[in-house]
């Protein structure tokens, strides 16, 4: 922090200026524990002026080291100091000068302070080596840092060793390097890795390529039971651990197993209990604030909600009831929307709810559009495909529409928000795209996101959510 004070001294000085009152400038330090204190006294004797400033620790500064740099200008008289002052009231400057020509006194100081009996120290240590990062200071043994691997601690090393004391790191952010420092060395030569810790030191150790403590982390993953083993597989294709991925696969007995473990993990992992809780925060609650919304939208008996699915062919349908899967409690009440030529999507759902016990009917629509159809004569499919949709929507009146980017989904999707705007019938619409959208959205996407037909546009991938900034990202749902 910079500090800067400037007093003008004529308002104290009699003409003659040797009637000198004794005047204490007590600067507090921004975010400090500490008082910069400066004293000018007159001397009755010599006629001159005595100029003392010194630091002042608080009463509950215990520990702290205080750096200073600083600049006294007295009048055209002045001096750069460079010292160092621990915990304990010290005085940084002693002079006298000739009162009568004081006229201007500004002080210049460069602070830095850091918390002595929390620095960084490893318990080996015979020197210490100071680094600084965005004004945070780090003493350490740079001989055990460089053991564990990395180009950042050889260069510390490297330096200390041709006789430098200090270094002054701008390449890391300085939370990042406490994190990996104090996970290094704070409790002794060994690092510290822990169930609160070790992603954290796991990120910037593969960033800053620590490869001695890639491997410690790695051996705390397989030993931690608390990891879902297909979570350990993930770590590993993520970061490159061999030895973990064997570790987890050698675990499994029979394939069948690894099969089991991997479905069990996906239906309850974190994107899609996320999910869930994205539909009950954001669905029901999303302009859910007029009377009139809620006159439009009784409540069913026994409080049930009604859930619209659109079904397309192949790996929408797969991908639907995955989500779906998670959320029992939330739709017990479901209608499936399938294209009348997709005959394997019915025969999935069935064998789905016969597994789940959900009331539902799965009701069919005309295609718009089928695989090689010509353009011009799909405008009349694609007419009879949206009255059809709007026939549908209107009977069965759901509370949820969801799509995840087949084609016939986009009528369902437009009348439903229709109904909703004209408060016909009060229904949200949420269209997830498919994890097969990488870089840019489906036709029916676009078509849904650039006119604003859902009231909430789920992505899976984060480039795409850069991309698109009016959707939200929820990670792999499936």
């Amino acid at each position: 922090m910079i500090l800067q004070k400037r007093q003008h001294l004529t308002s104290i000085f009699k003409k003659n200026g040797v009637d000198l009152d004794l005047l204490p400038l007590s600067v507090k330090l921004p975010m400090s524990c500490f008082q910069l204190i400066l004293t000018a006294e007159k001397i009755e004797e010599k006629h001159k002026a005595k100029i003392s400033l010194f630091v002042k620790p608080q009463a509950d500064a215990g520990g702290y080291e205080l750096i200073v740099d600083y600049k006294l200008v007295v009048g055209t008289w002045s001096k750069l100091v460079q010292k160092d002052k621990w915990d304990v009231e010290e005085t940084l400057l002693n002079m006298e000068h000739d009162s009568c020509f004081i006229d201007t006194l500004e002080l210049c100081a460069n602070i830095r302070e850091t918390l002595a009996s929390q620095d960084i120290k490893t318990a080996n240590s015979f020197r210490s080596f100071n680094v600084l990062c965005s004004g945070r200071s780090f003493y350490l043994n740079t001989a055990h840092l460089n053991s564990l691997g990395g180009r950042m601690f050889k260069e510390w090393y490297e330096r200390e060793c041709q006789g430098e004391q200090n270094a002054v790191i701008q390449s890391i952010d300085p939370d990042e390097l406490e994190e990996l420092l104090r996970t290094c060395c704070a409790y002794g030569p060994t690092p510290v890795i822990h169930r609160k810790n070790f992603r954290k030191v796991l990120e910037i150790a593969d960033k800053e390529k620590i490869t001695g403590l890639l491997r410690m982390v790695e051996s705390f993953i397989i030993d931690f039971e608390c990891i879902h083993p297909i979570q350990k597989l993930e770590f590993a294709a993520e970061y490159r651990m061999s030895r973990l991925a064997d570790t987890v696969l050698r675990s499994f007995p029979v394939q069948l197993d690894r099969l089991d473990l991997f479905l069990n993990w996906s239906l309850n992992s974190y994107c899609l209990r996320m999910y869930a809780e994205f539909l009950l925060r954001a669905i029901f609650l999303m302009g859910g604030d007029c009377a009139c919304d809620i006159q439009c939208c009784p409540e069913r008996v026994g409080g049930v909600r009604k859930l619209m699915a659109v079904l397309g062919s192949g790996g929408h349908t797969t991908e639907m009831l995955k989500m779906l899967a998670v959320q029992d409690d939330l739709f017990p009440e479901r209608t499936y929307v399938i294209a009348q030529s997709d005959k394997l999507s019915g025969s999935k759902v069935e064998e789905f709810e016969r597994e789940h016990g959900n009331r539902f009917s799965v009701k069919t629509i005309p295609r718009a559009r089928e695989v090689g159809q010509n353009y011009l004569s799909s405008v009349g499919s694609t007419l009879t495909a949206f009255f059809h949709s709007f026939l549908l929507v209107n009977k069965e009146r759901a509370d949820v529409v969801i799509s995840n980017g087949p084609a016939i989904g986009l009528g369902i999707c437009f009348f439903a928000r229709f109904f909703d705007l004209t408060r016909i019938h009060r229904c949200r619409v949420v269209f997830i795209e498919s994890i097969c959208r990488v870089q840019k959205l489906s036709l029916t996407g676009c078509i849904v996101y650039h006119f604003r037909i859902a009231h909430a546009f789920l992505v899976q991938w984060k480039d795409l959510q850069k991309k698109y900034p009016k959707t939200e990202y929820v990670g792999r749902l499936v």
